[in-house]
């Protein structure tokens, strides 16, 4: 079974996504409000419940052990991986900038990209995580 989410709203929405997961940890111990009786209750940020400053509101979570357990695990990375830090293109001092030449470069070199993508996906093997078969790469100029 494969999940597939719709995709995101542009290459912004993508960044702002992104960013919420690269530079922190899964989670901190002051968001971890209680566990009792087997379960676990925190805080968490709805990002799709946003107050009229487009601030995203704090909610809280219960879940069973067992499921805390498992969400928390998905977030630790594949052999091979490395976090990203305070850095580069997705410092928060540097997001808005970054995304504005990166969407110019993408236009002035987008016909290479594709070439190159073409060129290279031959090389690449991607594995599923769970089941071990290789997975088709799809490439969608648009």
């Amino acid at each position: 079974m494969i999940f597939n989410r719709p995709p995101l709203n542009g290459s912004s929405e993508v960044l702002k996504f992104l960013s919420r997961y690269t530079h922190k940890i899964a989670i901190s111990n002051n968001r971890i409000k209680e566990y009792a009786n087997g379960e676990v209750t925190f805080e968490y940020k709805d990002y799709k419940d946003t107050n009229k400053k487009g601030i995203a509101k704090k909610k809280l979570m219960k879940l069973s052990e067992e499921e805390f357990i498992r969400r928390y695990l998905l977030h630790i990375l594949p052999n091979g991986f490395r976090k990203l830090r305070y850095g580069g293109i997705f410092a928060s001092n540097k997001k808005k900038e970054s995304l504005s030449v990166i969407k110019e470069l993408l236009k002035k070199y987008s016909h290479q990209i594709d070439a190159w993508y073409l060129r290279m996906r031959k090389y690449v093997e991607v594995l599923c995580p769970v089941c071990d078969e290789k997975l088709k790469i799809i490439f969608n100029s648009s």
